[in-house]
């Protein structure tokens, strides 16, 4: 049997109703395999937009910090992205609302240290800060 790693909007629409127990051995198999790659996440060197696949962001700075831009509130009921600044550089890794969008009433929320660390939840109109390090 060859795994196949799915994306986590495939994984939803097949895993949400199995009352008819149609979901297969593989298809189970394939959930496991593509779960445990979205809970170690990606890491990310230069601006980039966040969407439903990730979770777990590894966020390198650098020099002159990077943005990495949050999806629309909208879009993002229940969602949660954990984000770590895991270099040394003077560059922050700011995360920015989707357009005027809020992060606990701000736009933008800077890691600026290195292994700074949040935890961003979507309650369907804004994002809120659940946990710091």
């Amino acid at each position: 049997m060859t795994d196949t790693v799915r994306t986590l909007s495939a994984l939803q629409a097949l895993l949400p109703d199995n009352t008819n127990k149609g979901i297969s051995a593989q298809d189970l198999r394939d959930a496991v395999i593509s779960a445990s790659g979205y809970m170690i996440g990606r890491a990310l060197s230069a601006a980039d937009n966040l969407d439903g696949d990730d979770i777990v962001i590894a966020a390198t700075g650098g020099a002159g910090g990077i943005t990495l831009t949050l999806p629309a509130v909208a879009s993002s009921q229940y969602k949660f992205y954990c984000v770590v600044k895991v270099d040394a550089g003077a560059g922050a890794v700011t995360l920015d609302g989707n357009a005027s969008e809020t992060i606990n009433g701000a736009t933008t929320y800077a890691l600026s240290a290195q292994y700074d660390a949040v935890i961003l939840w979507c309650d369907g109109s804004e994002w809120f800060v659940l946990a710091v390090k």
